[in-house]
């Protein structure tokens, strides 16, 4: 593992912007920092989108790390298919690549201790994660994600970067905002990440296929041997590893936990605390690090399925009985794509559907999800309304009319 940056000192703190390695017409300042002083407050308003062009370095900022050296091709990411008990996860082979080229929170003194926190994080989706440079840091404190109330303490960093596991929809994800203060000073900076363009990479990920999206797996992580190492001899045993969720196309969530199915899309598995996954087609896991060259040793990842996943719907079902059979499909290639975050062109496959069979209820339920999730209520109040006109007695009724009662209190509609 090796981060080198170079920075500019604000109030203690190092600050560098490295912006990755992008064609001139798409580079975009991926993560901005800056010291605070001020309340939490001050950091909740969302700014514009990030520029089309990168700022230019401040002075004193070096150039970033060269880009480390490709892994032999005998290397290359493992890869199984359902059913299967268990895994081996190759430090060196299997990853959640992190680029040298991310912008990063730079001169953090090791003797001093930082909290991390996201202020405000988003109830529906992932937690970012980070990764800490250090000499005296182990492989499990240079890795985690940042929680939101309590914060993560860490001594030893001397530079942090904080990321999302992609891929991420470009522009579809809202700026999200870090802090790290010192906890004895009580200096703090604030860096604003965009997960769309700081993604760790995916394309060395241990990739398992063939899960059944109706099926709940457990996940759960055990060592091989001596174990793990991501820092080298001396860097101590890594006892976690990053996991994503890639969503299955057969079924829709329909329970009433959206926004915790949503969020766990993308978590860390550390041995000894198992994780549920639901509503996959495949799960693909890896060690975080930005340079693998020093990584030795290997995990076992286990996998146990635990029956049929409460609130997970079959696309079929959705399908069954409302309407003609163009208007099902338009239907379900507007769930697909609304899933996948491209809401404009899941918004034209839901209109046609309705133009096609004005009376396919299931459509007025999907384009109220997608006016709720993209900031219209209003509309997507009007469309639910019309859903359970159609659609009284559906098994998803009675969680649209307690949404609607929500939503009606906080607005005073009629």
């Amino acid at each position: 593992m090796a981060v080198a940056v170079g920075g500019v000192m604000l109030s203690g703190l190092v600050v560098a912007v490295v912006v990755a390695n992008r064609p001139p017409e798409r580079r975009r300042a991926a993560v901005e920092t800056k010291a605070e002083e001020a309340s939490p407050e001050s950091v909740l308003p969302l700014p514009a989108p990030p520029p089309a062009s990168a700022p230019a370095p401040s002075r004193g900022v070096e150039p970033s790390a060269p880009p480390v050296p490709a892994v032999p091709a005998e290397e290359a990411r493992g890869l199984a298919t359902f059913p299967v008990d268990s895994l081996r996860l190759e430090a060196r082979r299997d990853l959640f690549r992190v680029s040298t080229s991310f912008a990063a929170l730079t001169g953090l003194e090791p003797g001093e201790t930082y909290v991390i926190t996201e202020y405000v994080a988003p109830s529906d989706r992932p937690r970012l994660f980070f990764l800490l440079a250090g000499e005296g840091l182990s492989a499990d404190e240079a890795v985690g994600t940042v929680p939101e109330v309590s914060g993560t303490r860490v001594t030893g960093a001397r530079a942090a970067m904080f990321f999302s596991a992609g891929p991420q929809e470009e522009g579809g994800q809202p700026r999200r905002v870090v802090r790290v203060e010192n906890v004895r000073t009580g200096v703090k900076a604030t860096v604003g990440v965009y997960p769309s363009q700081v993604s760790a990479s995916l394309d060395r990920a241990f990739e398992l296929k063939g899960l059944e999206g109706m099926t709940t797996y457990q996940l759960s992580l055990e060592p091989v041997g001596e174990g793990a190492r991501t820092r080298g001899p001396n860097g101590g045993v890594s006892r976690q590893v990053a996991c994503a969720r890639q969503d299955s196309a057969e079924v829709l969530y329909a329970g009433d936990d959206e926004n915790g199915f949503r969020r766990e899309q993308q978590f860390l598995l550390v041995e000894g605390r198992p994780v549920d996954v639901r509503g996959a087609s495949a799960v693909r896991c890896g060690f975080i690090d930005d340079d693998p060259a020093d990584n030795q040793g290997a995990v076992e990842l286990r996998i146990t399925p635990k029956g049929r996943t409460r609130g997970m719907v079959p696309m079929a079902a959705e399908l069954r009985g409302n309407g003609s059979e163009q208007a099902k499909r338009f239907y379900e290639e507007g769930v697909v794509l609304s899933r996948k975050l491209q809401f404009p062109a899941a918004e034209l496959r839901l209109l046609k559907c309705l133009d096609t069979d004005p009376g396919h209820a299931p459509c007025y339920l999907a384009l109220g999800a997608l006016k709720a999730r993209t900031h219209q209520p209003q509309e997507g109040a009007a469309y639910y309304r019309m859903f359970l006109r159609l659609a009284p007695n559906d098994a998803r009724a009675p969680q649209v009319r307690k949404l609607l009662a929500e939503y009606d209190k906080s607005y005073r509609l009629d």
